[in-house]
Parts: C-alpha cells; structure tokens; sequence
C-alpha cells in the first residue's frame, strides 16, 4: 500500500511539472516569427557620416553636380570604405584620400550597393572611371591613371549627370 500511495504521489508530482512547463511553453510554440517577443538580429550596416561637400564642374566651370561627401582617410576607412552598406543617396559619396598618386585599384569585396568609382589626379581632376561596379565582386577596378583621391558615388550617377574624364572635382571639408 505504501509503495502505491508513494508510486500515485510520483505520478502527480510528474503530470504537475508537465502541466507548468506546457504552460510556459506554449505561448512561445504559438508564436509566429512576427512576434515582438522574437528577437531579430539586424546586419550591421554604418552609418554615413557627412564630413565634406564637393561638386563636380565642367569645361566652362558650370556645376554639374553637387554631393554630401563622407571622407575615407586612415587605412583603415580606405580598407572598408564602402563596405557593409545597403543602401546609398543619390547624393551621397565617399571620397578616399589617398597617400601617394599613383595608379590605384578598388574592388567590390562586401560592398552591397552598385558604385561609379572616379579616380581624380592630384589637380582634381577625372582621370578614369569605373561605372556601376558590381556588388560583392572580387575583380580589380584599376585606374588608367595616377590617382591621389577616388571618389564613389552610386552606380550610375557619372552616366545619368554627364560626369566624364577630364571633369573638374572641387570640395571642402565641413
């Protein structure tokens, strides 16, 4: 008799912490993937950071174009530079600053977003561009000439405003 009564008493305590612990976790099994209580984990994605203002002119000195510029100057920046971001302004550029003036090369390595990269000379002005880079490419965007500053803007922009070789960059830092 003694071992029954202590067998039922084991056998509620059992069907007692089954019971609690459905309780507690059947909220979460009903849950859809939009609950707020689920937590989602965001890519990074830096921020930009409006550092210069430049504008593009033509032969005549006429502005072609002007552009909110974030400035890439330590190895650092120049190693990321575009990298991580999903997303870019029309008028929105990053402008590297380089240390010599040389031929220069770039590529697309876990950059999400389609680039114009302008190779300017040390007189500011475009000594080649690479129109609409593709996104996360590992392939070599060379300059075909010296460079000392490279400019990207979104894909496309050189195109659509008529920016080409020879163009004068002028900017200042904020």
């Amino acid at each position: 008799m003694n071992r029954t009564k202590r067998n039922f008493g084991l056998v509620l305590l059992i069907l007692a912490m089954a019971a609690f612990l459905l309780t507690q976790i059947s909220p979460l099994l009903t849950q859809g993937p939009s609950s707020a209580k689920r937590q989602t984990t965001k890519a990074y994605e830096p921020p930009f950071t409006h550092e210069a203002d430049g504008q593009f002119l033509d032969s005549n000195g006429d502005v072609i174009a002007n552009f909110r510029v974030e400035l890439a100057e330590s190895a650092q920046d120049v190693q990321v530079g575009m990298m991580y971001r999903k997303s870019m302004a029309a008028d929105m550029g990053m402008l590297f600053l380089m240390p010599s003036n040389q031929m220069q090369s770039f590529w697309m390595k876990n950059t999400y977003v389609s680039l114009d990269i302008i190779f300017l000379s040390v007189d500011n002005r475009v000594v080649s561009i690479q129109a609409d880079a593709v996104p996360l490419s590992a392939q070599s965007l060379p300059s075909t000439g010296p460079a000392n500053k490279i400019l990207e803007l979104p894909g496309g922009t050189c195109a659509n405003l008529g920016i080409e070789i020879g163009n004068l960059w002028s900017w200042e830092r904020l």
